[in-house]
């Protein structure tokens, strides 16, 4: 089964998300339109109660 990015408004992919682990389940956030954006995304939700492992996710 393929992977797709999360959609946005407008019905297109974004390019990338952020993967993150919660009591040792995984799960996805939001997506993102730039590299530069899922990184700060990241470094937030690194720090959010809960979270074990975080990792940007590219899904062209």
């Amino acid at each position: 089964m393929p992977l797709h990015g999360p959609r946005d408004p407008k019905n297109k992919g974004y390019p990338y998300g952020v993967r993150i682990t919660v009591a040792g389940i995984d799960c996805y956030s939001v997506g993102a339109e730039g590299r530069r954006e899922a990184d700060s995304l990241k470094s937030q939700l690194e720090h959010a109660e809960g979270v074990t492992e975080a990792e940007v996710v590219h899904y062209g």
